[in-house]
């Protein structure tokens, strides 16, 4: 199977509106991806945020590897991965880089070998409260396996939750559990697999 995202049928939502409502309230669908098989079949690309509230602090996520692990109690194609934009005065508009470096593999095997690893340098808009860093290519999760996403953000502090939620159950029923981890990564974006 092949993947692309055709950009074809919903605008990308990538930041919220307001900081100032529970972003566990924003679940938003975002893009649509076409997979290409023996049928042709678009699939609607689906947020879970798991961060509740934004905190009034902010943070440094830099020189250190954060880790944050989750499980899906149906398959999915693992996207995206959002994270909590700059902390920056009111007012600054400028555009900001980070490096981020990711690595993604099951829970158990992590310690040895990672699954995958990449490392993405983006520029975010001052104004952003969420930026999303796109794989290469949807990912696959197994699912009630336990994942570790292992991530570094080398640029400015960032904005970061005050609580997170355990469990989530999605707009396509889809259940999500997180242990408790980094207020950063806030949220995922994913395609949901049938078969």
């Amino acid at each position: 199977m092949n993947y692309h995202n055709s950009n074809s049928y919903v605008s990308c939502v990538s930041d919220f509106d307001s900081i100032s409502e529970p972003l566990a309230k924003k679940v938003v669908a975002a893009d649509v991806y076409v997979i290409e098989s023996d049928k042709h079949e678009e699939a609607l690309e689906q947020t879970v945020t798991r961060i509740c509230d934004i905190s009034e602090e902010s943070w440094d996520y830099s020189g250190v590897f954060y880790t944050n692990c989750f499980r899906s109690n149906k398959p999915i194609l693992l996207t995206s991965l959002g994270f909590f934009g700059p902390a920056v005065p009111q007012g600054f508009q400028g555009p900001v880089a980070y490096v981020v470096d990711v690595q993604i593999g099951e829970l158990i095997v992590m310690p040895r070998n990672h699954k995958t690893s990449w490392r993405f340098t983006v520029s975010v808009a001052g104004t952003e409260s969420i930026f999303y860093v796109s794989l290469p290519s949807p990912l696959r999760i197994i699912p009630n396996v336990w994942y570790a996403i292992k991530f570094q953000l080398e640029g400015p502090d960032t904005l970061r939750g005050s609580s997170q939620l355990d469990r989530i159950k999605s707009s396509d029923g889809i259940i999500f559990d997180f242990f408790q981890g980094s207020l950063q990564m806030p949220s995922l974006k994913y395609i949901r697999r049938y078969g």
